[in-house]
């Protein structure tokens, strides 16, 4: 992840044209997604505790049940210009041990240039670079994407599973 004022982004989303991937799960102990969400991004993705930030977290108990919204953000780093931003919301209810919750994934594949110095912001740096992402980095940044395309799809099976686990055995 580049640190700089100002930068060229290049933001690609990993699935099209579907942006953003939905699940929703009905039934017992959804609650329970929220231990199981953070912990499996940390599996799947190989990533520290460092790289998940919890970006809105509220549970609430009203009438007897709760009700929560939680939002992370998830980095991975591939190189100093590259990384993966997956972003997860999860909202829902419970009461009595039963419940409905939806999962909203929201993977995107990242490509940042710095161009803070005068000699970045020049049009031969520009051209210099744009010849370098295109003949070298191009194929790379390609291996990545796909990469993050599998490692999302992989989630996403993972807290299916889940969900399977929770529907069968409500454990």
């Amino acid at each position: 992840m580049v640190w700089a004022r100002t930068k060229l982004t290049i933001l690609d989303n990993i699935f099209e044209p579907q942006k953003d991937l939905l699940m929703n799960f009905t039934g017992p102990h959804t609650e329970r997604l929220y231990n199981k969400i953070y912990a499996a991004l940390k599996e799947v993705f190989e990533v520290p505790d460092s790289k998940i930030q919890e970006m809105f977290y509220t549970w609430e108990t009203v009438g007897g049940g709760d009700k929560f919204k939680i939002r992370w953000r998830l980095i991975r780093d591939y190189d100093i210009y590259s990384y993966l931003r997956l972003d997860v919301v999860l909202s829902g209810s419970a009461k009595d041990g039963q419940g409905h919750a939806s999962i909203i994934l929201k993977p995107r594949f990242v490509t940042e240039y710095p161009q803070d110095t005068i000699i970045q912001q020049s049009i031969v740096y520009e051209m210099v670079r744009r010849f370098w992402h295109t003949v070298f980095y191009h194929r790379k940044r390609m291996e990545w994407f796909e990469e993050s395309r599998h490692l999302s799809i992989q989630y996403q099976t993972k807290i299916k599973q889940y969900f399977e686990e929770l529907r069968n055995n409500g454990v």
